[in-house]
């Protein structure tokens, strides 16, 4: 294999292509293109992000792509609005982004188990469950409410034609999600991603349970249990549903919302994998080296390296992840390093949930109660990592 460096920076050519290709992906690289490169382009044919740019890249070197067989990751372009906005799905139909309003980012109408409230409609009295939903959503709306984000999976029962009703009473905009919760079905622990993954796509793009409803944003959950290790991490299962979940937005363009459990630090890890992560040393060494001029060309070990490192993470643009119920926490070296990350922090929750302990620190000059423990958490979050987000 010819791994003839560059003159002005010791780089092979198709591992400078990519370097000038993944610039956002946090990698400085400032020698200038060679004769017949350009940044973003490795050559006729070539595909387009990052999971793209690790199949060009294998090309490049004369190697079979790692990620044969995977799932398109080509998503469609946003459909402009006529108001400046783009269009997303609602529950009534698709609406622009400049209408959504006052938005709660994280609610649920009704919470079951997937399946139960067809097989045993004794149990679940969907009239009533209607109308309190109708209700509820009413007094949103009153107070200046405009929409809510449904993270009801279908493994908690999500029920489209309920959320269709609870929008049309209450005049209240209402998107659906896909994706799972944390209660993942035996069947699927021992699916593949991309299986998990094509039916994500078939919700957003065609529609749930053949109403032609789409989802608006992909849902994965991770804590203690079926999906997560307390002190090891993700589970066989939780990786098939995270990976599933990131491999649909890369497929749809539609942002994720996630589930966490503050105390295992979840979303750091949920980042870690949607993140196509490019350490410097892999490609360049030490940092004090990165800064003294022509750099050895990389090695074949190297080439296989850095190619398995770009295949084990799936390259979700961070500023479509959403970590959810961030201020269950008030550790804030876990919420500015998220921040620090691109992703958006879910202060989602206001009281304490069932069967929930409440945090043992307090923040200074808060009062014993949940709901301003919470508050309190929120206002640290918005003035210490005020600017620590990364766009």
């Amino acid at each position: 294999m010819d791994l003839a460096p560059c003159d002005c920076c010791g780089l092979h050519p198709a591992f400078k292509t990519f370097l000038l290709d993944l610039n956002e992906c946090g990698v400085a690289h400032d020698c200038p293109p060679s004769a017949g490169e350009t940044a973003g382009s490795t050559g006729s044919g070539d595909a387009e992000g990052p999971q793209g740019r690790i199949t060009n890249l294998a090309r490049q070197l004369g190697l079979p792509s790692p990620l044969a067989g995977r799932l398109s990751t080509v998503a469609p372009a946003p459909v402009a609005a006529g108001d400046g906005g783009v269009q997303i799905s609602t529950v009534t139909g698709p609406i622009s982004t400049a209408a959504l309003g006052h938005t709660l980012s994280h609610e649920h109408v009704a919470i079951t188990a997937g399946g139960l409230a067809h097989m045993y409609p004794e149990y679940w009295p969907r009239d009533e469950i209607v109308k309190e939903g109708i209700a509820a959503l009413s007094k949103f709306a009153a107070a200046g409410g405009n929409t809510i984000v449904d993270c009801t999976t279908f493994d908690i029962g999500r029920d489209i034609k309920l959320l269709a009703d609870v929008s049309a009473g209450s005049g209240v905009q209402i998107i659906a999600t896909t994706g799972c919760w944390c209660d993942v079905p035996r069947a699927w622990q021992a699916s593949s991603p991309d299986a998990l993954a094509a039916l994500y796509v078939r919700e957003a793009t065609e529609g749930i349970e053949g109403t032609g409803i789409k989802a608006g944003i992909i849902k994965c959950a991770h804590e203690t249990g079926i999906t997560w290790e307390a002190g090891v991490g993700f589970t066989p299962a939780g990786q098939v549903t995270l990976r599933a979940c990131a491999r649909a937005q890369l497929a749809t363009g539609l942002p994720v919302t996630t589930h966490t459990e503050v105390a295992e630090r979840v979303g750091l890890a949920q980042i870690d994998v949607f993140e196509v992560l490019l350490p410097p040393h892999i490609m360049f060494g030490p940092p004090q080296l990165r800064k003294r001029g022509p750099i050895s060309p990389p090695s074949l070990n190297d080439v296989f390296r850095l190619i398995r490192l770009l295949v084990q993470e799936e390259g979700v643009p961070l500023n479509r992840v959403y970590i959810g119920h961030c201020n269950d926490s008030d550790d804030m070296d876990y919420l500015t390093a998220m921040l620090e990350r691109g992703v958006w922090l879910g202060l989602d929750r206001t009281t304490a949930q069932s069967g929930q302990v409440r945090p043992p620190r307090l923040l200074s000059g808060c009062a014993n109660v949940d709901q301003e423990w919470r508050l309190c958490s929120r206002a640290r979050v918005m003035t210490r990592g005020a600017g620590a987000r990364r766009e």
